[in-house]
């Protein structure tokens, strides 16, 4: 799909982005009003929590087309790996505090990837609030990089959510694929397709003494 249709079709989601949110913002609104003139601990509050909890799915799902959408091009520089995962880490430590997890960084030597600055960021704030999201309580996941084969920048995130199974392997990167009753299935579809505009990839296996898998993100060095 190319030319005038692809760009029809890029502006339609947009457009109908715009129009969901703006409705879905009053709705929240209302319940959270509802919510205020209700009794705490009321049988009607189970309900509006459940309710909200859906808006705010249905907010993340649109933010996350969005951005899908978006992601056209890639202006790759020299940028130096430990910066961006501080950045990333940074993005996730309310998450992984109230989760209970420790995040632990272990650089390599200081190396530099060529990428986009803002996508690489996003990308691994994405691998590791997936790793907090499916760890164990007082588990740690590690956050990791060092120069590749060839010239090329490794960032690895390492979580301890068990393994994945053969099953759920199969759509791993497939759009709103998601074991998660939070996510919106397009999170790894996003850093999947981040990598390959930046002339990279991402990579995963489950660890070999099955407590968990890594991701790989890995990029042109320099």
């Amino acid at each position: 799909m190319t030319g005038p249709l692809q760009y029809d079709l890029r502006e339609m989601v947009l457009r109908l982005a715009h129009q969901i949110r703006n409705p879905l913002a009053t709705i929240k609104s209302g319940i959270q009003l509802v919510q205020h003139l209700q009794p705490e601990d009321g049988e009607v509050q189970e309900y509006l929590d459940a309710a909200l909890v859906e808006v705010e799915r249905i907010n993340r799902t649109i933010a996350d087309m969005q951005r899908v959408i978006r992601l056209e091009s890639a202006t790759a520089v020299p940028i130096p790996v430990a910066g961006i995962v501080e950045e990333a880490m940074s993005r996730s430590t309310g998450m992984a505090r109230a989760a209970g997890i420790n995040l632990v960084s272990r650089g390599g030597p200081d190396i530099e990837a060529l990428a986009d600055r803002d996508q690489l960021v996003d990308a691994v704030a994405e691998l590791i609030h997936n790793a907090v999201e499916f760890s164990p309580d007082g588990s740690t996941v590690v956050i990791g990089w060092e120069a590749g084969e060839t010239r090329q920048a490794r960032i690895d995130v390492t979580d301890a959510c068990g393994g994945i199974c053969a099953q759920a392997a199969e759509r791993i990167f497939h759009p709103f694929h998601s074991t998660s009753t939070r996510g919106t299935g397009l999170g790894l579809n996003i850093v999947q397709r981040i990598c390959e505009l930046g002339g990279g990839r991402l990579e995963w296996s489950n660890l070999d003494d099955g407590s968990g898998c890594r991701f790989s993100i890995v990029m042109p060095g320099v």
